[in-house]
């Protein structure tokens, strides 16, 4: 009997790792199957996209196909020498899925940004970005410290989402952390934990992580529908539509979701503690490095708020936002992450760039399309043009 059942566990295993591999070979995901732990940089960072690779990412709306290459330093991004030439400002952005778009390529906001600057009269200025899908702020400094002090750029730009949050906390994000940060009697203390250096043990765990075995649902849902003819969105037994954000529902009961203003757990807290302490740190080494330290903002603006409601993981009554959960009604305030950011920031006085534009997002994914991503352009232009931060 054991032998039987030790058998059909085997089997179950063997099943779904032979299907995961044909997922992903079949329909790979638009922005989390570009980089993994077994890069060359995941060594630093956990998890890291392929150096000089072709890769492609798929519309979540339409379903095209886009194609785009890496960098020879593994970056979604063109070619930059480290060595700046004379003449040169650099803006150097650090980021996350936002930075490292799911856009066609020239659509980027961080190329758009140089296109702007260009036409505006800034002849020599150079845009050099780094962001990663599921990166926070611990990233964002390990990056700036490995590589990104390394362009002696003119200019930081360091690209928030609200996610950051939970994400400084974690050791797992798409994969084991190889540094996590932490405050230690009010000090900030780095913690090298292994990462992708770990054993055989450690790689099945992460493979067989909640999040990584609803990412080759999500596939597989995906496979159905493209084989169907549909795009966006699929029927499931004829009953009801399933979308892949149905896997991340917003609980509002959680002690990790960052957007109730009621009952702040304890836990957020000490998040948002953690990170006020990793901009700090991010401010003093940029600074040190004679450079002009800037937060970018894309929490607080109407764009993704619009998306929420679309799909009714968020309600509106007129009186304001909520979620309805389990029969109880939890109000939503959409700027609280803004707002908690601008407080850190005014502490530090670090400058923010707010959104002032409705960053679009596509139908079938939270992130800014093509149009979001020029707003975002334009009001990282106006704030530059507009800072007496700046010193150009």
């Amino acid at each position: 009997m054991t032998k039987n059942i030790l058998l059909l566990l085997v089997s179950m295993l063997v099943v779904f790792v032979l299907a995961e591999m044909v997922l992903r070979y079949l329909l790979p995901l638009p922005v989390t199957e570009e980089y993994s732990d077994r890069t060359p940089k995941a060594k630093w960072y956990g998890w890291a996209p392929p150096c000089n690779t072709e890769l492609r990412s798929i519309s979540p709306d339409d379903g095209s196909v886009s194609t785009y290459r890496m960098n020879s330093q593994c970056w979604r991004d063109v070619e930059h020498q480290f060595e700046k030439p004379d003449s040169v400002t650099r803006l150097l952005f650090l980021g996350d899925s936002n930075t490292f778009g799911v856009v066609h390529f020239d659509d980027l906001y961080t190329r758009q940004v140089e296109r702007l600057l260009s036409k505006g009269g800034m002849r020599d200025i150079e845009v050099i970005s780094i962001g990663v899908g599921g990166w926070g702020t611990d990233h964002v400094l390990e990056a700036l410290l490995n590589e990104g002090l390394r362009y002696d750029p003119d200019v930081v730009i360091y690209q928030f989402c609200g996610n950051d949050i939970t994400d400084n906390t974690a050791s797992f994000v798409h994969y084991d952390k190889v540094v996590r940060y932490e405050l230690r009697e009010g000090e900030l203390t780095r913690v090298v934990l292994g990462g992708s250096k770990r054993g055989i043990r450690s790689r099945v765990k992460a493979f067989l992580a909640p999040r990584e075995i609803a990412h080759a649902l999500r596939r597989l849902r995906g496979l159905i529908h493209n084989l169907s003819g549909g795009v966006g969105d699929i029927k499931y037994e004829g009953k009801r539509t399933i979308h892949w954000w149905e896997d991340y529902p917003l609980d509002p009961t959680s002690p990790y979701n960052w957007r109730i203003p009621l009952n702040q757990s304890q836990y957020m807290r000490d998040a948002w503690a953690l990170f006020d302490a990793l901009l700090a740190r991010i401010k003093v080494v940029t600074e040190n490095a004679g450079a002009q330290f800037i937060v970018l903002s894309e929490e607080g603006e109407q764009g993704k708020r619009h998306w929420h409601l679309r799909w009714n993981r968020i309600l509106n009554d007129g009186m304001g936002d909520y979620v309805l959960w389990e029969g109880k009604r939890y109000p939503i305030d959409w700027k609280l992450p803004l707002r908690n950011l601008s407080e850190v920031c005014r502490r530090h006085r670090i400058p923010l760039i707010e959104p002032k534009r409705v960053y679009e997002r596509y139908v079938y994914d939270p992130h800014p399309n093509a149009v979001g991503n020029l707003a975002m352009a334009q009001d990282i232009v106006d704030f530059l043009a507009d800072s007496v931060f700046v010193m150009w």
